[in-house]
């Protein structure tokens, strides 16, 4: 796996993203991300800023002024999907119970990079995982490999390959009435 030993928590970003799926974390360019809670973290963030340098917290979560904070809603942080609704899972479940999930989540993350990514998948794949319960993605990667298993794509060809995928999880998505859009 990419991030093997990787500390979970420490990948819980200060606006409520989980920074193990976003493409900047996943990438493996030299611009990427470490990560919210790295020492190498850019300052590019504003959230980041405000967070560490003007606020001392840990989480969004943790500030006297969530979720009304100007900065937070300047960045338009509680529309993107998950990210407020997962501010309010760790303030009701604690930070660890709520990483464990995303851990579980990441992995499959991974698992899709690694095997069905063919160099433009990557966005797609992190913003899937994000926004789709654990059950439904595993699902829809159940039933594209199976697909594949029984010859209906071909197991060599990644391009293939990718396009069963994504077309797997929007199928299984939009049933749910869950948008996979940017």
């Amino acid at each position: 796996m990419r991030h093997e030993g990787v500390n979970d928590e420490a990948l819980a970003g200060y606006c409520g993203l989980y920074c193990g799926f976003c493409a900047k974390f996943q990438s493996v360019a030299p611009s990427r991300c470490p990560g919210c809670h790295s020492e190498e973290v850019g300052s590019y963030c504003s959230i980041w800023r405000c967070a560490t340098r003007k606020k001392g917290v840990e989480s969004c979560s943790d500030c006297e002024e969530f979720p009304d904070c100007e900065v937070f809603t300047r960045r338009k942080v509680m529309e993107w999907p998950t990210a407020g609704e997962n501010l309010e899972t760790i303030v009701r479940d604690g930070l660890r119970v709520w990483t464990e999930a995303q851990k579980r989540r990441r992995l499959v993350l991974e698992g899709l990079l690694d095997d069905y990514n063919e160099g433009r998948s990557m966005a797609f794949y992190c913003r899937a995982v994000s926004r789709m319960p654990i059950g439904l993605i595993e699902e829809a990667v159940r039933d594209v490999e199976e697909r594949i298993a029984s010859g209906d794509v071909d197991r060599e060809d990644v391009k293939q390959k990718a396009k069963a995928m994504k077309a797997g999880l929007t199928e299984t998505a939009t049933t749910r009435g869950i948008s996979l859009d940017k």
